[in-house]
Formats: structure tokens, sequence, C-alpha cells
């Protein structure tokens, strides 16, 4: 979209240009007639709205309402000059106005060309999706990425139906993201399961998120540490046991993230069902500070009470989805696991200096479990040596069920709507992490809607005890 409103932009200012110098005008009141005319038609576009996303056009609008004035302004000047067309006209003028112009609509556009205006997966379930967020500190856990020497904290974005039946309880989704990711990465996913009654709560993992926020809109970036660490394990600098111990270093963390962030909403749900006069009056100090809340809406002690604490998924897509997988092994509370594009390096007990392979845990893996890959793990798996095992094959063999999805033809981000909401920082990444075997070329829309559909079946046959499990693949 944002390509055919620069075209357009462009190709009147060009006519414009055209006529002016055929004419031999300087063309004001012709001028102010466009100018307003564009900024009518824009008014329009958006109140329709064909054009969606007022954030992406905020800088065009800006620039028409600029023109539009400056052009009236500048007419209503020369109307006072006598023959003032004739004594203002100089070909040169006019074409750096058009030149300049259309600068000035590229650089307004640049917002729409990084975000592209695009059509959201369809969501098939009957419920309202409302949305919460809430920031809770870890007094266990002191933060390591920078040396306030203040607890940890975790922010947990809630989607689940908005028109609750209070009779009615729904299984609980967790979901991480991936490395660089963001908790919003998979929203249709998000927004497709709490349509259709579930609650999702999505992690940020602050440091390892390219930016978070917390319940008060404070943001933290991402650790200059942890991306370097990131791109060295992908482009060979980490090998061996400095990389798998590096992994594990990330992975202590997030399980930790996801853990304390499970406990405590199973905690809240616990107190939601209480007095909760008496259940402050009995609290610890140490409970107390771990209460300290950035966010004490209402909404959230209905989200805690409509939670089913004894049917929980977990989610997640790369190193996210490995954090996840691992959850399931140490703690009871999970009833099944979904793994995007995800090398499930929890996995790993030890590594072997003498075979340079890791070593994997023997235990069966304890709960059903769904894998979703892209190129960009396939195609790598293609160039192991026969007689390598795939750490998450070896572990689904052991799981009570197990699933394997493939989606030719995409990338690691195909499995976020990072794809849909814009390509170039999708190209960005994947060059960035020297991500090469994949390629975008199945449309991402239809991926995702395909992904959404089969995780809703996972999820309702595991978690709902519904459905049929041959409808799952």
């Amino acid at each position: 979209m944002s390509v055919i409103i620069l075209c357009i932009l462009a190709a009147v200012e060009v006519l414009l240009a055209v006529w002016c110098i055929k004419n031999q005008t300087a063309g004001f009141l012709e001028r102010a007639y466009v100018r307003a005319g564009e900024l009518t038609l824009f008014v329009i576009f958006t109140i329709i709205p064909v054009l969606k996303g007022g954030l992406r056009y905020q800088l065009l609008a800006a620039a028409l309402v600029i023109r539009a004035i400056v052009a009236l302004i500048v007419l209503w000047r020369q109307k006072k000059k006598e023959d003032a067309h004739k004594q203002t006209y100089r070909v040169t003028r006019v074409v750096i106005r058009a030149a300049g112009s259309v600068l000035v609509f590229a650089v307004a556009l640049i917002p729409a060309f990084i975000f592209p205006q695009y059509q959201e997966p369809r969501v098939t379930g009957t419920h309202e999706v409302a949305t919460a967020v809430y920031t809770y500190e870890d007094p266990d856990r002191i933060e390591s990425f920078n040396s306030n020497n203040e607890p940890r904290k975790v922010t947990v974005e809630f989607w689940y139906p908005k028109d609750w039946d209070h009779n009615e309880q729904y299984p609980l989704v967790l979901f991480s993201h991936g490395a660089f990711g963001v908790r919003s990465a998979n929203t249709s996913t998000y927004q497709e399961l709490a349509s259709n009654g579930y609650v999702v709560g999505a992690l940020d993992h602050p440091y390892h998120s390219m930016f978070s926020s917390d319940a008060m809109g404070n943001i933290t970036l991402i650790s200059q540490d942890f991306l370097a660490s990131v791109l060295a394990c992908n482009n060979g600098t980490y090998v061996d046991r400095e990389k798998y111990e590096q992994e594990q270093q990330w992975m202590k963390l997030r399980v930790a993230d996801i853990e304390f962030i499970l406990d405590r909403i199973l905690k809240e749900h616990a107190t939601s069902q209480t007095d909760k006069e008496q259940i402050t009056a009995s609290q610890t100090e140490k409970e107390e500070a771990a209460d300290s809340q950035f966010n004490e809406d209402n909404q959230i002690n209905e989200v805690f009470r409509m939670i089913d604490p004894k049917k929980i998924g977990m989610a997640g897509h790369s190193l996210g989805g490995a954090a996840g997988a691992q959850v399931a092994r140490e703690k009871n509370d999970i009833d099944a696991v979904v793994c995007l594009d995800a090398t499930m390096m929890g996995e790993y007990v030890d590594y072997d200096d003498e075979s340079h392979c890791e070593i994997f845990c023997d235990e069966p893996y304890p709960v059903p479990i769904i894998r979703f890959y892209t190129d960009d793990i396939m195609k790598a798996l293609e160039q192991l040596p026969e007689d390598s095992e795939f750490v998450d094959r070896v572990a689904g063999a052991g799981a009570p069920a197990d699933y394997e999805v493939y989606y030719e033809h995409t990338n690691h981000m195909s499995l976020t709507d990072l794809t849909l909401v814009s390509p170039c920082m999708v190209k960005l990444i994947v060059n960035t992490a020297n991500l090469k075997n994949g390629a975008q070329t199945q449309n991402p829309r239809q991926v995702l809607e395909s992904m959404n559909s089969t995780i809703l079946h996972f999820f309702d046959y595991y978690l709902k005890g519904q459905g049929d499990n041959n409808e799952i693949t």
C-alpha cells in the first residue's frame, strides 16, 4: 500500500510540474487545490477505512496538513501581488518543488514501508478478546543484566475471553518469545486461542527481548552482551562446549522466568478464590515483597479467576520453545507443549568433549508435544551426517504423543506475526542471525492461519478433551 501511495503522489507532482511548465506559471492556485484534494482524500480513505493503522500514516498525515496550510498561505500572499504568477515562475523552481514534494512523501511513508498494511490472520472463535498486562518482581533473583541490585522483573500480557461466563474456567497457555523477540510476536495465535476459550499469558524476557515494557510502560532494551552471544553461536564463533554452556545459560534464565510466572499465576488464582483480606493478613514479608505489582486493575483478578489450574499448556518460538519444553520436564503442572522452530536444548544434559556431541536426556518426555519447523531447521538437518540424531525427535519418540509439522519454503520468522507486521525487519533479523536456509515464498498469512488452527486442535484435544487427534495434523 505504501508503494502505491507514493507512486500516486509522485505522479500527481510530476503532472502538476509538467502542467506548470507548459503553461509557464507557478501554479499557486492549482497547487492549493491539489494540496487540499490530497488531504481530503487521505481523510476519506482513513475513515472508510482503506488506510488502516493510524501510527504508520501519522507522518504522512502531518505532511499533508502542513503542505495544505502552506499552499493556502502562499496563495493568499500571491493574490495580493499584481501578475504574481509571471513574476515568480521559474522552471527550476517548479522542478525543485516537485522533487522536494516527492522526497517529503518518501520520508513520511518510511513507517508504512517498515510496517506495511496487511490483512490479519483469521480468528475463528466466538469470544471477544481482551488484554491485560501485569508485572511481577521475583524476590529470589537479582537482575544480572544491570548493576542496580534490584529483583528481576518479568511482565506477562494476558489475552482472554472478554465475555467470561463466571461459571466456566478456561485452560491456561503460557507463551515464551524467541531470542530478539517480543511478547506480542504471536498475537494472532493468542487471539485465535483466546477467542476459542483459552487464557493466554505471553511473557517478556527482559534483556532477551528486542525491547520489553512493563505494566507502567517502562522500556527495557535488549542486552548487547546477549545479542553478541547469540550471534557468536549462530556464526560459529562459539563451538562445542563453549556453545553448549552458553545455550544452557540462556535456558536457565528463560526457564526460571517461566516457572516464576506460572507459580505466581497459580498463586493469584488460589488467592482470587478466597477472601483477599484473610490472605493479606497471613502473608509473610517475603510474600509481600513478591506482591509488588505495577498494575492494580480489577480485570487482572478476573483473569486469574477464570483460569483452570488443572489444564495448562506451554508454547514458544525458537529459544522460547526450547525453554517451554524444558519447563514441562521440571514441573508437573504442564499438560501439553507446542514448539515453534525450536531445538529442544533443555534435552542436553551434558557435553562429550571427545565426540564433540551433546549428551541427550534418556528419560521419556513426560507430556504430548507438537513441533513445527521451517526450512531453517529442516535443511540444516539434511546437512548432518546420516548417523546423527536430532534431539527433538529423540525426545518426541519417548513422549505420550508426538507430532511434527513442516512448512516448506518458509524461514525461522515465518511462524511469528512479524512476517506480516514487518517483512523488512524479518530480512534484517534473518541476515543478522545468519539464518540462511529458509526463504519465505509461501503466503505468510496462510502459514500462520494453518499453524494457529493446528495449535488450537492440539490444545483442544489435550487440554479440553475435545475433538479428534486426527485433526491435529
